[in-house]
């Protein structure tokens, strides 16, 4: 009663100052009594409460998880906040628990306490205002596997009032949570086995402004009854299921997601993308007119999905990127264009006997059952990273011995690796992998890079130096200069600028590898969102390296340094660290950079190859049975080309040396060059080598030269065993002026490192 006439009291006098004016909320402001400061003993009920869920009989259960966290608030007349958040954890898990806290505890006021009750919130809002509490929801959500309940459990939000009992000792209170959000539930079978659903998109069809779907900024007060305003939204989301499997037909599998509450009247339209990149349309949801979505509820809804409907494709349409000869990379220049290229061999399938008498390459014909997508990128304009795929991935067929693929409708620069497997009936959910990210039931026959660069034309851009045909750009570069000087803002142009470093790779392995994601953050990552390289994701589920609790990485396929490198030191004993064991992991791992950390050097990968084997391996002149530098089954350029040597390198310099320049149109804030021009071509500035440890040094200008790197099929002729050879373009610390530019012969660097490559004609 005397907490009624209070607040009766208060209302009146806001009323009262809202007619005649009232300078300052806080002067208006009830002064909190007098009081000591105690230990504040807190327990949570269970009211279909955060944090782990289950679904039981139909309805979601939960309960709190050990370690959870809520966050507490004192309040008078639930109106004046009086304490500063108190942290308190959950100390077991179950439905009704205790939390503790190290904060000293709240205070008791000596004077009517029943007028000060307690808010507590999970998880802590972004903001508070009183008792409203910003918070924001995501669009894109990732559910673990089918039936997972794991992330509606991370991204549910709630709150309570507790009243403390002031006089026991300790003071104690009880929370009994409630849901702001609510949880959509849909039950997908397939109407026929085969099915495969790797995300779920479900947009709300009326976009009236005001009641979104997914709420990415809003407010919620807890004084009343948690009401929600809207401040920006979104009416799409996408659901990406982790673990994809196949969708049973004798039954239904569970898929959920968090959603705002409401929508009385709106259709829900539902598509689902399958693992081959099929759109599907599931079907559609109507909430009805007289209601809506309470909040705490869960909406259901079932449907059987029909598989995607299959395009009548003319295979005699496509353009043979292996007519001409086979090789590790193809460039593609078209958009909405069907391709094929050979894949019942390695590379150009040319092996020096070098490396036969040691085991390698014995095999160059492959007999492969299925083709899949393993990885792709795309050019990046900011740090919202964009997913494109610059092959459409439900278009990829091995037929007849060929692999054909085509181009999307909007062409997407960039790169993309396209394997080819021993085994029949593999689908990007049913892979599997161990520990260590190698395959368990699936075995990789051979890799070949898609380089997507629109109107490109190889030969047109190419360079002459001496007797040599040098290639416009660096394997992969997905654009050149002329695309990033049309990007006129610097924070747009050094995303752009890092597509045209194009793919790293290791000494005399095919294998390529991203390039980093803009000239700044190029760093070894110090926190979980950030990337070794431009994001580059993978379509198998049992490679991705992303978690549920970090969405950002979701679908990535290189993560940690762990994750990234297969070192053989450790992985294979000492008689199967043989030449044949070490390379035939380039060709089943291509995604692994390799090491070998008992050869001596734990930079290097080709430790246990050697000698004249080693120097095989990218067709060095030295050997008897190789004329001049000929291609062989590992050299990555593309037909007709192959990896440059150091006499490639030195017509260059000869050619160009007097006219070298910086680009200074590609200076970003103070920052190094981006680049040089050297006979006219671009060579994007990329480091000294980007080792084991995945940081590049002296890639923008800080304090110190600035490096452009390139490796040469010559191997340094102090120790075969372990150096490739590194040539540099150096600019010094500190230039001002567009010729301060070294083109030398670098040091030797180790064969786990990697570079950009250049290459000549054949």
């Amino acid at each position: 009663m005397e907490e009624h006439i209070m607040k009766k009291i208060f209302v009146m006098m806001c009323a009262f100052a809202a007619a005649f004016g009232c300078q300052k909320a806080e002067m208006e402001q009830p002064q909190e009594s007098e009081g000591v400061k105690v230990p504040l003993q807190v327990t949570a009920s269970i009211a279909q409460t955060k944090t782990t869920m289950t679904n039981e009989d139909g309805v979601l259960k939960s309960a709190w998880k050990d370690g959870d966290k809520i966050y507490l608030q004192k309040f008078q007349h639930q109106t004046y906040a009086k304490d500063s958040n108190l942290e308190y954890t959950a100390s077991v898990s179950g439905s009704s628990v205790s939390f503790d806290t190290e904060t000293e505890g709240v205070v008791i006021p000596t004077e009517h306490p029943s007028y000060y009750t307690i808010l507590a919130e999970y998880p802590k809002a972004l903001k508070s205002y009183g008792t409203a509490r910003e918070f924001s929801m995501s669009a894109d959500q990732t559910q673990a596997a089918a039936g997972d309940l794991a992330h509606i459990a991370a991204s549910n939000m709630m709150y309570a009032w507790g009243t403390p009992d002031w006089e026991s000792d300790p003071v104690t209170v009880n929370f009994d949570f409630k849901h702001a959000l609510s949880v959509l539930q849909l039950n997908l079978k397939g109407s026929e086995p085969g099915i495969v659903i790797t995300k779920i998109e479900v947009e709300m069809l009326d976009e009236t402004g005001a009641d979104w779907l997914v709420i990415t900024k809003g407010q919620l007060d807890a004084r009343y009854n948690g009401t929600i305003k809207q401040l920006a939204g979104e009416n799409k989301m996408n659901l990406y299921i982790a673990s994809a499997s196949e969708l049973p037909t004798d039954g239904y599998a569970q898929f959920y997601m968090t959603v705002s509450p409401g929508h009385a009247g709106q259709t829900f339209k539902v598509t689902a993308t399958t693992d081959m990149g099929k759109i599907i349309e599931v079907g559609s949801m109507k909430v009805p007119a007289e209601g809506a979505i309470p909040q705490g509820a869960k909406a259901m809804k079932s449907f059987t999905v029909n598989p995607p409907v299959k395009e009548d494709v003319d295979y005699a349409s496509a353009i043979d990127l292996s007519a001409d000869g086979t090789a590790n990379t193809y460039l593609v220049t078209k958009a909405n264009t069907l391709y094929k290229f050979k894949a019942d061999v390695k590379g150009n399938g040319f092996v020096p006997e070098a490396l036969k008498a040691v085991g390698v390459g014995a095999v160059t014909e492959i007999s492969p059952k299925t083709a899949l997508l393993l990885w792709y990128n795309c050019v990046q304009t900011s740090k919202a990273w964009v997913e494109m795929e610059p092959v459409d991935i439900s278009s990829i067929v091995l037929k007849d011995g060929y692999i054909y693929f085509k181009t999307p409708e909007t062409f997407v620069n960039g790169n993309a690796v396209i394997a080819a497997f021993a085994e029949a009936g593999l689908t990007y959910a049913n892979i599997t992998a161990d520990e260590n990210r190698l395959l368990t039931n699936a075995t990789i026959l051979w890799s070949w890079n898609i380089w997507a660069a629109e109107g490109y034309d190889i030969e047109a851009d190419a360079f002459t130096a001496g007797e040599f045909t040098i290639m416009g750009r660096n394997i992969g570069a997905a654009v050149g200069k002329a695309e990033i000087d049309s990007y006129q803002t610097a924070g747009e142009r050094k995303y752009v600028a890092a597509s045209a470093i194009g793919n790293y790779y290791q000494w005399g392995n095919k294998n390529p590898y991203p390039h980093v994601s803009d000239y700044e953050n190029y760093a070894i990552p110090k926190y979980g969102n950030k990337l070794h390289n431009t994001p580059t994701y993978t379509p198998i589920t049992a490679l991705q390296v992303g978690t549920n609790a970090n969405e950002a990485m979701a679908k990535q396929m290189f993560g940690t340094a762990d994750q990234l490198t297969l070192d053989f030191g450790t992985y294979l004993s000492s008689d199967d660290r043989t030449p044949a064991n070490i390379v035939s992991y380039t060709e089943s791992a291509p995604y692994k950079y390799m090491k070998d950390s008992t050869s001596g050097y734990g930079y290097s990968w080709t430790g246990h190859i050697g000698g004249t084997a080693l120097e095989a391996l990218w067709g060095d002149a030295t050997l008897e049975d190789v004329s001049d530098h000929v291609k062989t089954i590992y050299d990555p350029c593309p037909v007709g080309w192959k990896v440059w040597e150091d006499d490639a390198w030195d017509a260059m310099v000869t050619a160009g040396a007097s006219t070298a320049v910086i680009d200074m149109n590609a200076l970003d804030a103070g920052k190094g060059g981006y680049g040089s021009i050297i006979c006219g071509s671009y060579f994007p500035s990329n480091g000294g080598g980007r080792g084991p440890g995945f940081n590049i040094e002296k890639l923008t200008r800080c304090g110190y030269a600035v490096e452009t790197a390139y490796f040469v099929s010559n191997l340094n002729i102090y120790s075969s065993k372990y150096w490739g050879e590194k040539y540099l373009i150096r600019h010094a610390a500190n230039f001002t002026q567009e010729t301060d530019i070294e083109l030398l012969l670098g040091r030797h660097l180790c064969t786990g490192y990697s570079t950009p490559l250049r290459c000549v004609k054949e």
